[in-house]
């Protein structure tokens, strides 16, 4: 497999706050999360799992702002400083979901963020334990196929793509 890197501009701020409407269908942000020190993707284990996976969270709220929401998130759980605006994918991958607000069964979304980040990230009590990876290592360590294009997603946002 070969890594080719292009530049991609990032999503302007406020594009992808969390929707105002209870009954809208529910999104979560996975962070795609790269090291500026080495390029290595920072994927986290959770206690008891022993797959690795990407940071998720609801789109921040509106009145939060969107670059300060993923700053506080990175901040709190990874111990790391996002050094760049997020860029956000324009893609949302359809998954099975319970809604938040009506906990009925029906149609999520996942959305690729991806993340240039600084530091020496190391987790709260949320998590087991971070790994930093390189792309390929990575894409291959994630649980799941839909996680695996998630992270494929974010890549391509960061100039990286596996071939």
């Amino acid at each position: 497999m070969n890594l080719h890197t292009t530049p991609l501009n990032p999503v302007p701020e406020g594009d992808y706050a969390r929707s105002t409407d209870p009954t809208a269908a529910p999104e979560w942000l996975l962070l795609v999360a790269r090291s500026v020190e080495d390029g290595q993707y920072l994927l986290l284990r959770r206690a008891g799992h022993r797959a690795l996976s990407l940071l998720s969270t609801r789109p921040p709220h509106r009145t939060e702002g969107f670059a300060v929401g993923i700053t506080s998130l990175l901040r709190t759980h990874l111990a790391v400083t996002m050094r760049d605006q997020p860029r956000v994918s324009p893609e949302r991958r359809p998954v099975h979901a319970l809604h938040p607000y009506t906990g009925g069964q029906g149609t999520g979304y996942l959305r690729a963020v991806a993340v240039e980040v600084a530091g020496e990230p190391r987790t709260d009590a949320l998590y087991q334990g971070v790994v930093a990876l390189p792309l390929t290592d990575a894409a291959d360590a994630v649980s799941t196929d839909l996680e695996r294009l998630i992270l494929l997603d974010g890549a391509k946002l960061l100039g990286d793509r596996i071939e």
